[in-house]
């Protein structure tokens, strides 16, 4: 009996043992796996669990850079940084519903955002900045201030829900000028567009940021627990943009686009000559760089009459972009055209660097030429006969240079055409640049040749043209336009360049480019009218054109280039040589001045400058006044009180001066305006003279063919003697182009 009982205690102490090792074991196993854990954890994960523990108790403030100012080259600021201020709120410091009511109300009413979306970012309980509204006014956030002030002493404690970042907003000082060329910035304060995106990386700057810890019920921590990292500030560029020239022509880019009714906008560009600065560049109708996602007005109109015929939302949608996108399209680099007539001034220039003429080769045009058993047209049915070379530049002959570019030769003239840098970019400092569409050497056969000399079948950028152009214009070297200075290459001679520009001035004298003529201005000019060849009128009898014209000078030192270029007009008349060359004399008989070139007229162009008369005896007027100038008087004093034309006015030679002195009214000696609309230069004179009144031309003016067909005040109105009366010339007996 003993004896079973001490074998039963003997397995129970067994048992026991085993449990007690069993226990310590597991035990064991989960010390250690804790204490790999803890290893992982505090060791190797260390640095992980220590930024998510400070992210805790860290807020973190982002500070904007101020980016950059960009200046025109006069140090005219055409986009800059004003501060304003992001307003958002926390929800997490929120105390009650009530409180989450009050401030979405207020902040609704005073930044005019939804109150639904305010308070839906107010519900988010966890959330320590959820922004309102970006870009705030200073004036807007002084009230919420003052909100904050009033409110925290209704509640009995402080607002800690609504909060301010000190930001920047981008501001264009010019408005719509140059908006393509400039660009703007999106959201995120990153440029999409033009310089702005171009030159981003060196006008954003690099964003800073405040550290700030803080306790578990929100407030801040002393000092010693705040981290301060400066922002560093975007740098400045200058460019060589000139927003006075800019303006002059955009007010003509625009004038034009209004009288030929321009399908497909209009552009043009202004560079200097011998540096290759762009000193203006657009496109019309723009947009407002202030507020670039609204449609300016042309294309809102199209918008309208889309909607008219879809009710997709989706379709509506992708339309409105694509106008944006067209509206943002900088044609001056991005849009390929083919140039047309004005191309004939590189032909020209290939055939006489190579001597294969001279300007006095003869040349017969009966209207069109076959080519390869292919026949292409002149511009003017039955032809120009019997013309010398030069004369045949200036009537924009197409036989001539078909005739031409046979003696060149295909290989020559794709020498030349590269040379002059048609197969490829032209590296301008602006994003977007297109690629020129064009064959290959060994596909330049006889057609392409002939069609290829007077600008068709091959597509180019405007900038390309206007750069080829200023590579004859200076004389020397094609320029360049990245912003690492330097010459590309010299293409051809001086001597070439300086005969070309001679003949192309005969073209605006008595020629096709007589609309480009600049009064008191020896100006060089070409005009131009293309196909397109993949785009038809409606009706589909006839396909789109494009007119352009293309001019440099002054010819004693030439300075500037500029490029026009009308796409699709449809008032009437498609030439180049009525639809630019017009708007091209107006912008540069206004730039030349600007830049201090003074004009040098002839004795028919004399202009005289009136000044002040008054409180002058009649005598002393008449010594100081140039004897061209025909002097009236009125009344029996002696002492000038009054005259017309007034001071500042500019007479020609041969104008008139009305004087009024003691007892003369000005009122009792009027005279009835003429009818001067369709009349001829020597018809307006007369007209003019006999009535008394003077005489101002805007625009080109030389005898000839040329109409009025405008006048500053209207037939039959009753104006003073000596009433100055200006006029618009043109002349429609010009063309360009082929049938």
């Amino acid at each position: 009996m003993d004896k079973n009982i001490n074998i039963k205690v003997l397995k129970n102490q067994i048992n026991n043992k085993w449990r007690i090792y069993t226990i310590f074991g597991v035990f064991s196993i989960m010390a250690l796996i804790v204490s790999i854990n803890l290893f992982l954890l505090q060791i190797l994960d260390y640095k992980n669990y220590k930024e998510k523990a400070l992210n805790q108790y860290m807020v973190e403030t982002a500070i904007s850079a101020e980016r950059g100012t960009v200046y025109d080259r006069n140090m005219n600021p055409i986009a800059i940084s004003t501060t304003v201020e992001r307003v958002f709120i926390s929800p997490v410091d929120i105390k009650d519903n009530q409180e989450a009511i009050d401030i979405c109300k207020k902040l609704s009413e005073i930044l005019d955002v939804d109150y639904d979306t305010i308070y839906a970012k107010s519900q988010k309980p966890n959330r320590r900045d959820e922004t309102v509204k970006n870009y705030v006014e200073r004036e807007d956030t002084d009230k919420i201030r003052e909100f904050i002030n009033e409110y925290s002493k209704q509640r009995g404690y402080t607002l800690k829900s609504i909060h301010f970042a000190e930001t920047t907003k981008r501001y264009y000082p010019y408005g719509s000028l140059a908006a393509q060329t400039i660009g703007f910035v999106g959201t995120d304060g990153d440029g999409l567009l033009g310089l702005e995106l171009k030159y981003n990386d060196t006008l954003k700057g690099e964003s800073g940021k405040i550290v700030t810890s803080k306790n578990g019920v929100g407030d801040k921590m002393p000092v010693e627990y705040e981290s301060y990292i400066d922002a560093t500030n975007g740098a400045n560029i200058v460019t060589t943009l000139d927003m006075t020239i800019q303006g002059i022509l955009e007010k003509y880019l625009f004038e034009t686009y209004e009288d030929n009714k321009a399908q497909n906008r209009v552009c043009g560009a202004i560079m200097n000559v011998k540096t290759g600065a762009v000193y203006a560049c657009a496109t019309v109708p723009g947009f407002d760089l202030n507020d670039p996602y609204t449609l300016n007005q042309d294309s809102l109109k199209i918008l309208e009459e889309f909607i008219k015929e879809n009710n997709s939302e989706s379709d509506i949608s992708k339309k409105r972009v694509e106008l944006l996108y067209n509206m943002w399209s900088n044609k001056v680099i991005s849009e390929l055209y083919e140039p047309g007539s004005t191309f004939k001034v590189m032909t020209a220039s290939m055939a006489l660097e190579d001597d294969v003429i001279t300007r006095n080769t003869p040349f017969f045009c009966k209207g069109s030429l076959i080519v390869a058993g292919q026949k292409i047209n002149c511009h003017k049915v039955g032809g120009h006969g019997s013309v010398t070379f030069e004369k045949g530049l200036q009537m924009s002959c197409n036989p001539v240079f078909m005739q031409t570019a046979a003696k060149i030769g295909s290989k020559r003239f794709y020498y030349y055409f590269e040379g002059f840098g048609y197969t490829g970019k032209t590296g301008i400092d602006l994003p977007g640049e297109s690629l020129p569409l064009h064959i290959k050497e060994s596909q330049m056969n006889e057609v392409e040749l002939a069609v290829y000399s007077f600008g068709q079948t091959f597509k180019i950028t405007p900038i390309q043209q206007l750069k080829a152009l200023s590579a004859v214009a200076n004389g020397e070297n094609n320029v360049l336009y990245q912003a690492d200075n330097g010459v590309q290459r010299q293409i051809i001679s001086k001597e070439t360049c300086s005969l070309i520009s001679e003949m192309l001035e005969g073209g605006v004298i008595d020629g096709g480019a007589k609309n480009a003529y600049v009064s008191g201005y020896r100006i060089a000019a070409k005009t131009g009218t293309s196909q397109k060849q993949d785009k038809y009128a409606p009706d589909g009898t006839r396909p789109y054109r494009i007119g352009s014209t293309v001019a440099f000078g002054p010819l004693e030192d030439p300075e500037i280039a500029i490029i026009i270029i009308v796409d699709e007009p449809s008032a009437g008349n498609v030439y180049g040589s009525v639809v630019a060359a017009p708007y091209v004399s107006k912008c540069l008989s206004e730039v030349f001045p600007y830049l201090g070139i003074d004009p040098n007229y002839g004795e028919d162009e004399k202009m005289i400058i009136v000044r002040d008369y008054t409180n002058l005896t009649v005598e002393e007027v008449k010594e100081k006044v140039d004897k061209s100038i025909n002097i009236i008087v009125r009344g029996s004093g002696e002492k000038v009180v009054s005259q017309i034309p007034h001071s500042s006015s500019k007479l020609y030679s041969n104008g008139t001066l009305v004087l009024y002195t003691e007892g003369a009214e000005e009122s009792k000696d009027m005279v009835s305006v003429p009818n001067l609309i369709g009349k001829t230069a020597s018809e307006v004179n007369k007209l003019l003279t006999n009535a008394g009144l003077n005489l101002n031309v805007e625009g080109s003016y030389l005898e000839g063919t040329a109409v009025v067909i405008s006048q500053s005040i209207e037939y039959a109105s009753k104006v003073n003697k000596g009433t100055i009366i200006t006029v618009e010339f043109r002349y429609y007996d010009v063309a360009d182009g082929y049938r």
